[in-house]
């Protein structure tokens, strides 16, 4: 009989401990949820105050991406290898203007919705006390009292960006015939460019040979070797079917390539 009380009494007492451990994990994972007054979603934080309205705060930290270190874009949740590839095209020149920048760079696209928020740039760190000029915003006036530019050349500056629908890189400016190497190399210091949201496009698979060649970037050769692959291969789909129908240099291509619809 005392062997069966005894018994009673340790089933009776590792059930307690059972139990007891079961409420310690419920109140932890409850501290861990809700905290401060705070409860996690997703990748955010928000936070109540006393008057039940709700702040937005992301749940990583805020960063520029022109001075996010490597350490902290490990902790933003990139890769070691990602981490080395931005780092080493910032390192080549690449700069973020706007937030338009960076929702169009390739290795933000996936983490873009996360970390927007987050995304705070100093475009003062990054003119370092420079004047700076969007090229895409810049008006006849605009142009004329900086004095960098004939006005013939600014003619044409702007009938190529209206025909473009906007420019994509500073470097376009060397496709004014005037604007020599050398020139460039003056002047590039003064402006940048923000990612429009859109360029005017030309629909590569249906555009016709003579509509092709009124456009700036193609030539006559080119416009009259695109239609002519086109009949053999069905349609143009890719960056790769215009390096393979023969007339285009890669660079060429990269340039191109923004204002195309397949």
């Amino acid at each position: 009989m005392a062997f069966f009380s005894i018994r009673v009494i340790i089933i009776f007492f590792y059930s307690m401990v059972g139990f007891l451990k079961l409420i310690l994990i419920l109140v932890l994972l409850s501290l861990n949820t809700v905290l401060a007054g705070n409860f996690l979603f997703d990748n955010f934080y928000y936070s109540k105050s006393d008057s039940d309205s709700i702040t937005f705060t992301c749940k990583y930290f805020d960063f520029d991406p022109n001075f996010v270190t490597y350490q902290q874009l490990i902790k933003l949740g990139f890769t070691a290898k990602q981490t080395e590839s931005f780092l080493d095209d910032r390192e080549h020149g690449k700069k973020f203007y706007c937030i338009n920048d960076v929702k169009n760079y390739y290795l933000f696209k996936n983490k873009f919705s996360d970390l927007e928020s987050c995304i705070k740039i100093d475009f003062e760190k990054i003119a370092n006390g420079n004047p700076l000029y969007n090229l895409n915003e810049l008006s006849f006036s605009d142009f004329e009292k900086l004095g960098l530019f004939s006005k013939r050349e600014i003619v044409q500056i702007i009938e190529l960006r209206s025909v473009l629908g906007a420019f994509y890189s500073v470097g376009q400016l060397r496709d004014i015939k005037t604007i020599d190497f050398q020139k460039f190399n003056e002047i590039k210091q003064y402006f940048y460019v923000c990612t429009p949201d859109s360029f005017n496009t030309l629909k590569i698979n249906e555009i016709s040979a003579q509509q092709l060649e009124q456009h700036p970037y193609f030539s006559h050769k080119q416009s009259l070797a695109v239609v002519d692959y086109r009949s053999k291969h069905i349609k143009i789909s890719c960056a790769a079917d215009l390096l393979a129908v023969g007339c285009f240099s890669a660079v060429e291509v990269k340039k191109i390539i923004r204002y195309l619809e397949f």
